[in-house]
């Protein structure tokens, strides 16, 4: 490609952000390797790729050449698909580049530089406690670079090449700016990574390959002080959880931040169109407290969690990855989860690890597969609790160098009925079997609302009407929820039930639950009834009957 490049239309700039993406890839481990713990995140590389790979994914097919347009679909892709504080902060950089290109059909160096100036104001901004020696000191010194490459003739090229060479100047003074990284002889994760984005750019713009693995240029972890580095570890940073809402309401967002403040650390706010996107480092006995808060703010629609230990298990003799009391030896469990009161109910068992997951958020192949291969277990079991992940968890069992077998749930009642017969010192032939046993005496019902009109089971369904389903099958429509699960339980209770479980979700609140309890429990008075906040998304309420 000419090295003289003046402008950039929404084709050239999918085609830089794809190379960015895959150059990223290419020196993802390497981007890895430069965390140490308590800096943020532990797996910076995977985070921001698949940041990066939400944002590419988003551009339209075809693409529009309105770079104005492009630079839209990719921040709004990189926030939805934004991962720890890396992914977070990266996707803020996006819009505050999109805000830059706004109305633009393409842009020229001086376009792109007062850009690149925004992408920096707007992560400073959204990040509550800002932190130098960071991903935000780098995309700061690129834009002043950039700002200052533009009061000369350039073009694009060169411009990229001024970048470059700023953020690897930047790259290489954080460790001046952060003591734990000078403690740790390394540079920041997340600013090298952007680094490698603009390198991705300009290789593409130049004509050189980006999907090459290239020489090292730093060291690996040095692991022999790591238990001296653990000494600056903020107990408020075992866990990271981060909550979308949608819608939020404005007027109490700053007493929202008020509060996460007094839960944790490492805050950072990802504003999109309709979309907020909390991330927060906190205590493990905290780690729900945010999705509490969240639901006095908006409608919670995704929850992601992660134990923040898990980046430095693998360098501590006798430390298990999950860092929750699990012994080396025993069975593992791995276990999809999709809603906040879910995953408390499967954490409390001391080895399993949870993966969020589940309707219209698929967990995938990698990401079932990273959950245990690096920790200390040798069998392992995995639940995928929907049928839309059951090959993908088959996948990872017959990738991984584990003993691996999958439970294949279909249901988040059904994982639960299966963790009931799951024993991590039995033999593990017993527990496979004991769990696909107990998983088969449950039925699952849920009730929604559709998101289109159809004719299904001979039921004529509107748009917006709510919907009840037995094991996935369409069985009822009614004005409300509560209505549809009472309509529902008809078709699932028979005579040899005793046990009713209600798992009511996000959008349900607990009055409407309790309300929907006791008429269930006026009806089958000869059954069990239990309540519990599932938290899920999309469904008003989840229900097992056994």
């Amino acid at each position: 490609m000419n090295d003289s490049i003046k402008t950039v239309n929404g084709s050239l700039l999918k085609e830089m952000t794809k190379a960015s993406l895959t150059w990223l890839q290419s020196n993802k481990e390497e981007v890895n390797s430069l965390n140490v713990f308590p800096i943020p995140d532990g797996d910076t590389g995977i985070n921001m790729v698949l940041t990066m790979q939400s944002a590419c994914d988003s551009i339209s097919e075809p693409a529009s050449n309105n770079v104005s347009e492009v630079s839209s679909q990719l921040a709004n892709g990189a926030l939805m698909g934004g991962r720890g504080n890396s992914g977070i902060i990266l996707s803020q950089i996006w819009r505050g580049i999109a805000n830059g290109l706004d109305g633009l059909e393409e842009f020229g160096p001086q376009d792109f530089a007062m850009a690149l100036e925004q992408a920096s104001e707007c992560a400073y901004r959204n990040v509550v406690k800002p932190v130098e020696g960071t991903i935000l000191t780098v995309i700061r010194d690129a834009s002043e670079a950039a700002v200052q490459a533009t009061k000369d003739e350039v073009d694009i090229v060169q411009v990229l090449k001024k970048i470059i060479s700023a953020c690897e100047q930047s790259v290489q003074s954080t460790p001046d700016l952060l003591p734990i990284l000078k403690q740790a002889g390394k540079v920041d994760a997340g600013g090298y990574g952007l680094q490698l984005m603009f390198e991705g750019m300009l290789r593409h713009l130049c004509g050189e390959p980006v999907d090459i693995a290239p020489d090292r240029k730093f060291a690996p972890l040095d692991t022999t002080n790591i238990e001296d580095l653990l000494e600056n570890v903020d107990p408020s940073q075992e866990w990271e959880v981060v909550v979308d809402l949608q819608p939020y309401e404005d007027a109490i967002l700053d007493i929202f931040y008020a509060k996460l403040e007094s839960l944790g650390t490492s805050i950072q706010i990802g504003e999109g169109a309709d979309v907020l996107k909390v991330h927060i480092h906190l205590r493990k006995d905290k780690r729900f407290e945010p999705i509490v808060l969240a639901e006095d703010v908006g409608t919670v629609v995704n929850v992601h969690m992660e134990n923040l230990i898990h980046q430095i298990s693998p360098f501590l003799p006798g430390e298990s990855r999950s860092h929750i009391n699990y012994t080396p030896g025993q069975i593992l469990a791995t276990v999809v989860s999709a809603g906040s009161g879910f995953t408390k109910i499967f954490s409390s068992n001391p080895a399993v690890v949870v993966v969020p997951g589940g309707q219209t958020m698929n967990s995938s192949t990698e990401e079932l597969l990273e959950s245990f291969e690096s920790l200390p277990a040798e069998q392992v079991v995995i639940l995928p609790n929907n049928p839309n992940i059951i090959l993908a968890a088959e996948q990872a069992s017959k990738i991984s160098s584990k003993d691996v077998s999958v439970v294949p749930t279909r249901s988040i009642p059904q994982g639960i009925a299966a963790m009931l017969a799951f024993d991590p010192d039995e033999s593990f032939d017993k527990v496979l079997e004991a769990m696909t046993l107990n998983s088969q005496e449950v039925k699952s019902g849920e009730v929604t609302t559709a998101t289109q009109s159809t004719t299904w089971n001979n039921l004529k369904i509107s748009k917006g009407e709510v919907i009840g389903l037995y094991d996935k099958e369409l069985v009822c429509v009614a004005e409300n929820p509560s209505e549809c699960a009472k309509e529902l339980l008809r078709t699932m209770v028979n005579n040899d039930s005793e046990l009713i479980t209600i798992y009511y979700g996000a959008d349900i609140s607990i009055d409407e639950a309790d309300i929907l309890s006791s008429s269930i429990e006026s009806t089958y008075s000869d059954l069990e009834v239990e309540t519990y906040s599932g938290g899920q998304p999309l469904y008003h309420y989840i229900i097992s009957v056994e």
